[in-house]
């Protein structure tokens, strides 16, 4: 008789789906989130993938908790004791798609394709210049 292979018994149960969203209602991070329903952050990130109820209920806990958190900042501009600068770096961090500072910028040519610089050589005279100019008809300068 050929044993069967089992792997690991999962610790997944669906019921987890409206734990997540719970926690990150409190404003949780994925960390936080991990130990509460007790597992690794890896096996968070294994059932994001292989469980598409669970990387639903994700995905709307990640938006509750940068709520909470904004939440947190809009109520306590106007009061002295909040520490805005720790509120600002945990939004810029957690948060980096929403809050970030440095946004990138790519140029490409057409299709996509790299962009081609061609420099202009130093010019002596205006006459060299248009020389040059008129060798090259088919590009704006």
């Amino acid at each position: 008789m050929v044993k069967k292979k089992r792997g690991p018994k999962t610790k997944y149960r669906a019921e987890m789906c409206d734990e997540v969203i719970e926690y990150f209602k409190q404003g949780m991070s994925l960390t936080e989130v991990a130990v509460k329903i007790g597992v690794t952050r890896e096996t968070v990130y294994q059932w994001i993938k292989s469980k598409p109820e669970f990387s639903e209920a994700m995905t709307i806990g990640r938006e509750l908790s940068q709520a909470w958190w904004e939440g947190k900042g809009r109520t306590n501009l106007e009061n002295k004791e909040f520490n805005h600068v720790c509120w600002f770096m945990n939004m810029k961090n957690r948060f980096h798609k929403d809050w970030k500072d440095k946004h990138e910028i790519g140029h490409s040519g057409p299709d996509g394709k790299p962009l081609t610089i061609n420099p202009i050589p130093q010019f002596q005279t205006p006459e060299e210049f248009t020389e040059w100019q008129q060798s090259k008809p088919n590009q704006k300068t």
